[in-house]
C-alpha cells in the first residue's frame, strides 16, 4: 500500500465520518422533534422530565457513534484501490446507510401498520437509489435533491408519524391517505428547493434543523401550565389538608407495620408524631373506585366510579358529584392536586371535580414498542446490551417529580392567605416496577439467584399465573418484590422531602396530613398477581394509614377497623363543615367498635373479566377479626384475619352463628345498593384513554 493510498483512505474516512455524523444527528434531532416536542403543540399531557435528559443524551450518543463509525468505514470503502471519491459520494453513502438502517429497524418489528409498510418500502428504495448514485452520474443528478439528511429523515418519518401521532383517531384510509400526501408533499418541496438553489442545501439543512430544534426543544421542556379554576372567598381559622396516596402500596410491606425490610424510614419517623391505623381497609381493588371512595365518603356501588358491564375498565365519577374538593372549595379552601396516575386520576376520571388546579401529566415517551418506525427503538436495543434501559419504559412521573410539582403548589397555597387542600399521588411502586436507579438495587443486591424480568416477560408471567397455568416461583417472586419494595422506598424518600418542605414553609403544624394507599398488590398469594383482578383478599385491601392531626406531636396507635370512606367525614369534621346526609363513613377520630363493619367489593377489569378464575363480583365484610367473602360465581369464605392474615384456612360453615350474622349484614348491604343504570350499554374507552391505560400496564 503506497503512502498516497494511506492518505487517501484517511481523508476519505474523515469525510465519511463527518457526513455520517451529520446525517445521523440531523435525523435524531428531527425524530426528537416529531416524537417528543411537536406533540406538545396539541397536547399538554406529556412532560420531559429532568431524569429523562440523560436518556435523550444516550440516544444521541448512539446515533453519533453509529454515524461516525459507519461513515468512516464507508469512506474507507469508497477509497478502496486508490479510487478518489466524488464530492457527493460521502453524502450519498451516509444517506444510503441511514435509509437501510431505517428499513432494517422496521423489518425487525414485522408485522407493521400500513403507513409503516409504505415507509419500509420507501426506505429500501431510497437506499438502493443512493447506492446507484455512487456508481452513475445520472443517478447522482436524479437523487441530489433527496440526498439531504433533513429531507431524507422527514421522508422516512413523516408518513408513519402522521398516521400514528397526528391522525390516530381517524379512519385507516384517512391516515394512510394523509401519510402518502405528506410524503409526496415533502418530496415536492425538496425538489422545488433544489431547483431554486441549484444545489442540495446539505449544510443549510443541518443548520436549519438545529435552529428549529432550539424552538422545538423549548416546547418540549416547558411546563404545560396547570389547569386553573376561579377563586372563591377565603375561609379563616381552619386547618390545611394534605392527602397523600401511595399507589399500590400494601400495608405489610411498610416498615411501620412490622415489615422485615426498612422500606419506609421516613414514615417510621412520621409515625412518632402521628396516628397509625393498624386495620385500614380499601373499598375496592384498584385506583379509580378507591380514590372515588376517599373523595365522596361512599362505597363504589354508590358513587358509581367502578367496573361494570357498561364500563369494563371503570366508569368515571358522574358529573356534579359531591366530592371532598368541591365541598372544601365551596367553604373557602384553595384546592390543588398533582398526581402520577394520569390514567385513573386525570380529567377523564371525573375525580378532578372541585380542584382549582390540577396537574396530571405523564413522562414524555422516549421509547415505545408501538412506534417501531423510530430508530430510537433500535438504539435502545443496542444500549440494552451494555446497560439497564428500563428508564425508557417509564411513562409516569416519579416520586421526585411529584415533589417538584408539590413544592410549587405549596408555595402557591401559602400565598393564598386561606387554608388549602392539596392532594398528591405517588406511583413508583406500581407495575411495571421500575424504581429510580438509585433505589433499583436497594433490596436485590447480593442475591445471585435473582434474574431480571423484562416488561414483556412480566406480562406473560402475570397472565399465566392469573389463568391458573403456572405458579410464581420463589426466585421470580423475590425479584418482583425487591423492585416493588424499592419503589416503596422511593416514595418514602419523596414523602420525607415533602414533609421537610412543609416545615420550611411553616405549614406543618396546622396541617391535617393523611398518608395512605389506594389498594395493595398480589405476588402469587392465592395464585394471583397484581391488582384489579376481582380479589378482596388482604393483599389487595389492607392498606397503610397514618394521620397527623393538626398540632399532634405524640405517637398513637388505633386498632379499630377503618375504611377509605372515613376520610371525607374526618376532613369535614376538622374543617368545621357540616357533613351531608348519606355518607357511609364516619370520623376516624371516633372509630368503630368490634360490632362495627366495613365493606369492600371488586370485579376484574378489562379482558380479565372473561377469566373463569376471576369472573364475577366479590364482596367482603369485616367485623371484629372476622372477614366474610361472598362471590357471585363461587362459594363463600370466612377468615379470622388476626390469626390467619394470609387467609389460608377457610372457616366458613353456614351453620356457624358468626358466619350467619355476617351473611345477614352482607345481604342487607347488597339489598341497599342502588340499581345500576344502563347495565347492558357498553361504552368503549376512547383511544387516548386506552393508550394511557396501556402505558400503565392495564391494557394489552
Amino acid at each position: 500500500m503506497t503512502e498516497t493510498h494511506k492518505v487517501s483512505w484517511t481523508v476519505s474516512a474523515g469525510k465519511g465520518a463527518t457526513a455520517g455524523l451529520s446525517a445521523w444527528l440531523v435525523y435524531g434531532l428531527l425524530e426528537f422533534a416529531l416524537a417528543v416536542a411537536l406533540p406538545r403543540l396539541w397536547s399538554s399531557e406529556a412532560e420531559l422530565l429532568p431524569w429523562q435528559w440523560p436518556l435523550v443524551a444516550l440516544l444521541f450518543a448512539v446515533y453519533a457513534a453509529v454515524g461516525l463509525l459507519s461513515g468512516a468505514l464507508g469512506g474507507v470503502w469508497l477509497a478502496r484501490g486508490g479510487r478518489i471519491p466524488q464530492p457527493e459520494d460521502h453524502r450519498n453513502l451516509a444517506c444510503a446507510i441511514l435509509a437501510f438502517a431505517f428499513a432494517i429497524n422496521l423489518a425487525l418489528a414485522w408485522p407493521l401498520a400500513r403507513s409503516e409498510d409504505i415507509a419500509l418500502a420507501m426506505a429500501a428504495a431510497l437506499g438502493a437509489m443512493f447506492c446507484a448514485a455512487l456508481r452513475a452520474a445520472a443517478w447522482r443528478r436524479r437523487t441530489a435533491f433527496l440526498a439531504v439528511p433533513g429531507i431524507l429523515s422527514l421522508l422516512l418519518l413523516i408518513g408513519p408519524w402522521m398516521d400514528r401521532e397526528v391522525l390516530s383517531e381517524s379512519s385507516a384510509w384517512v391516515r394512510v391517505g394523509a401519510a402518502l400526501l405528506a410524503v409526496a408533499g415533502m418530496a415536492g418541496i425538496a425538489g422545488f428547493w433544489h431547483r431554486v438553489t441549484l444545489k442540495p442545501a446539505y449544510k443549510a439543512w443541518g443548520a436549519a434543523a438545529g435552529v428549529a430544534m432550539v424552538g422545538v426543544l423549548g416546547a418540549g421542556i416547558q411546563g404545560p401550565g396547570i389547569a386553573a379554576g376561579s377563586t372563591v372567598p377565603a375561609a379563616a381559622g381552619r386547618p390545611n389538608i394534605l392527602l397523600v396516596t401511595m399507589d399500590t402500596v400494601r400495608a405489610d410491606h411498610v416498615s411501620v407495620y412490622g415489615y422485615a425490610r426498612d422500606t419506609t424510614p421516613n414514615l417510621r419517623a412520621f409515625a412518632k408524631e402521628s396516628t397509625v391505623y393498624d386495620r385500614a381497609m380499601a373499598t375496592a381493588g384498584f385506583t379509580l373506585p378507591t380514590h372515588a371512595s376517599m373523595f365522596t365518603g361512599l362505597y363504589p356501588a354508590w358513587h358509581r366510579a367502578e367496573v361494570s358491564p357498561a364500563h369494563p375498565f371503570g366508569g368515571p365519577l358522574p358529573p356534579r358529584s359531591r366530592t371532598l374538593a368541591s365541598m372544601l372549595r365551596a367553604a373557602g379552601y384553595w384546592t390543588a392536586e398533582a398526581v402520577a396516575n394520569y390514567g385513573y386520576l386525570g380529567k377523564s376520571s371525573g375525580l378532578t371535580q372541585g380542584f382549582a388546579l390540577t396537574d396530571a401529566r405523564l413522562a414524555a415517551h422516549l421509547s415505545d414498542s408501538d412506534r417501531p418506525f423510530y430508530l430510537r427503538e433500535g438504539a435502545r436495543k443496542l444500549l440494552s446490551a451494555a446497560m439497564n434501559t428500563d428508564g425508557f419504559d417509564e411513562y409516569r412521573l416519579r416520586a421526585a417529580d411529584i415533589d417538584r410539582h408539590a413544592s410549587t403548589l405549596l408555595e402557591q397555597a401559602r400565598s393564598q392567605q386561606r387554608p388549602f387542600f392539596v392532594f398528591l399521588n405517588y406511583m413508583d411502586a406500581h407495575v411495571p416496577y421500575l424504581p429510580p436507579p438509585q433505589f433499583r438495587d436497594k433490596f436485590s443486591a447480593g442475591d445471585p439467584a435473582l434474574k431480571p424480568i423484562s416488561a414483556k416477560e412480566y406480562l406473560a408471567l402475570r397472565d399465566a399465573v392469573n389463568d391458573g397455568k403456572r405458579v410464581l416461583t420463589e426466585e421470580e417472586k423475590r425479584y418482583l418484590v425487591s423492585q416493588y419494595d424499592a419503589g416503596i422506598a422511593s416514595i418514602d424518600a419523596a414523602i420525607g422531602d415533602l414533609l421537610a418542605r412543609l416545615r420550611e414553609l411553616g405549614l406543618y403544624e396546622n396541617t391535617l396530613i393523611i398518608i395512605t394507599s389506594d389498594h395493595g398488590e398480589a405476588f402469587g398469594e392465592h395464585n394471583r398477581m397484581e391488582h384489579a383482578i376481582g380479589s378482596v383478599y388482604q393483599d389487595q385491601l389492607h392498606v397503610p394509614l397514618l394521620v397527623k392531626y393538626p398540632g399532634q406531636q405524640e405517637a398513637r396507635r388505633v386498632d379499630a377497623l377503618v375504611s377509605e370512606v372515613d376520610f371525607l367525614p374526618t376532613v369535614l369534621e376538622l374543617a368545621g363543615i357540616a357533613a351531608p346526609a348519606g355518607l357511609q363513613g364516619q370520623s376516624l377520630r371516633a372509630p368503630r367498635g368490634d360490632s362495627g363493619a366495613v365493606f369492600a367489593q371488586s370485579e376484574a377489569r378489562g379482558s380479565q373479566r372473561e377469566n373463569p378464575r376471576l369472573r364475577g363480583a366479590r364482596r367482603a365484610i369485616f367485623s371484629g377479626n372476622l372477614k366474610l367473602i361472598v362471590w357471585t360465581a363461587g362459594n363463600p369464605e370466612l377468615y379470622d384475619v388476626a390469626a390467619d392474615p394470609g387467609e389460608l384456612h377457610n372457616l366458613y360453615n353456614p351453620a356457624d352463628a358468626s358466619a350467619e350474622a355476617l351473611e345477614k349484614r352482607m345481604h342487607e348491604w347488597l339489598a341497599a345498593m342502588p340499581v345500576a343504570s344502563s347495565p347492558h350499554t357498553v361504552t368503549p374507552a376512547d383511544k387516548s384513554t386506552v393508550q394511557k391505560l396501556r402505558s400503565l400496564g392495564y391494557v394489552q
